[in-house]
């Protein structure tokens, strides 16, 4: 195996789910597992996400829904933006179900699930004001005989998605959620009783938790992370992702010597390098080129130099360091840590990209998992 390697802590996975139960009342839980499980293995991460409060797993496209059928997974599956209408035939052969964001696609998809002999399980999308997807609380008030005319689908469920979940001023969000709650008043008058109501998301969970119905969709909480570390710090979550790799030569530098790319480190004393196999081909980015560190035996040390598409240097001064030494660029190493929301803001990036731009070449091992 390579010794590049993201560890996954399933235990802290577990733990976070059951915070996030805490938190979250009575409601059902959505775990969000699209874009790879925010780069940690959706299929991995799927089969060791186990409750009974699970209600469904929610994915962003056909593709991630159909790879966890192909893996197995029987449990149902929530395709959280709206699908083309291409991909209806082969959700609905799947038993997978989808949210709807245009009005106008019902008559067609009641057809095909018509001719199929299948009832399609929608969740009505709602733009509360991300105006991203979704249909307009204007738009359900004068189509709202919508639960009656199509015999071959099934309004499982309604949701939205909110913009500004993690910020301290909450006049944006609260006008989201009022605009939720008239949908589901006007709803409601045409009798029709959504099994799932779902619109808070991680940080709404913790930080406008009145937003909870009976549902939620946690997905950065899942793996120990929020928008905002404080967040996380208070429902005690833990990460869940570790990025290690191994030193694999030292080379040794005088005064005034280049390393790595278009002179972008050139030594201002004698040195030493540890060369490591990461680089961004594998979702390392580039950015980090004299911007960020590592960890070995407990010591920080500076990346220098470009950032290569399979290698990364660090300067380790006179360190006594041998080829083969543990190297850690996401995680703890002794009294040492590099989190996650270091390297996003030395890039002034979110915590979600971070993690999501590993990629599938590196290695993951699951650490008291399923998998």
């Amino acid at each position: 195996m390579r010794s590049t390697i993201i560890d996954i802590n399933v235990n802290n996975l577990n733990h976070n789910l059951l915070q996030i139960e805490k938190f979250s009342n009575t409601a059902k839980i959505i775990p969000i597992i699209k874009a790879n499980a925010y780069g940690h293995g959706l299929t991995e991460i799927a089969h060791n996400l186990s409750s009974p409060r699970i209600a469904m797993l929610g994915v962003a496209f056909a593709e991630e829904a159909l790879l966890l059928r192909d893996s197995g997974e029987i449990r149902n599956i929530l395709i959280i933006v709206p699908p083309e209408i291409e991909e209806i035939e082969e959700l609905l052969n799947n038993d997978i179900t989808f949210t709807l964001g245009r009005l106008e696609l019902l008559p067609k998809i009641n057809e095909i699930a018509k001719k199929l002999n299948k009832v399609a399980k929608i969740h009505i999308f709602i733009n509360t004001g991300m105006n991203r997807d979704g249909i307009t609380p204007e738009e359900m008030s004068i189509n709202g005989d919508i639960f009656s005319k199509y015999n071959h689908i099934n309004f499982e469920g309604i949701c939205s998605h909110f913009a500004t979940s993690e910020f301290s001023d909450k006049s944006f969000i609260i006008n989201q959620f009022d605009n939720f709650n008239k949908v589901l008043t006007l709803s409601s008058n045409y009798h029709n009783q959504f099994k799932y109501i779902h619109i808070a998301n991680s940080a709404a969970i913790i930080n406008f938790p009145e937003s909870i119905f009976n549902a939620v969709r946690p997905g950065i909480a899942l793996y120990g992370l929020m928008p905002e570390k404080k967040f996380a710090d208070e429902m005690n979550l833990k990460p869940i992702l570790s990025l290690k790799s191994k030193v694999k030569k030292i080379q040794k530098l005088h005064k005034g010597d280049t390393a790595g790319y278009s002179f972008h480190f050139i030594s201002n004393k004698d040195t030493q390098i540890a060369v490591i196999p990461i680089g961004y081909g594998d979702g390392y980015s580039c950015e980090f080129a004299n911007n960020s560190e590592c960890l070995i035996n407990g010591i920080r040390f500076p990346l220098v130099g470009s950032i290569c598409m399979d290698q990364i240097l660090a300067d380790i001064g006179n360190a006594h360091i041998n080829v083969g030494d543990e190297v850690v660029l996401i995680g703890s190493q002794g009294l040492e840590e590099i989190t996650v929301y270091d390297l996003a803001k030395r890039i002034d990036t979110i915590p979600y990209q971070i993690t999501t731009s590993l990629l599938s070449r590196i290695p993951r091992i699951y650490r008291n998992g399923n998998v």
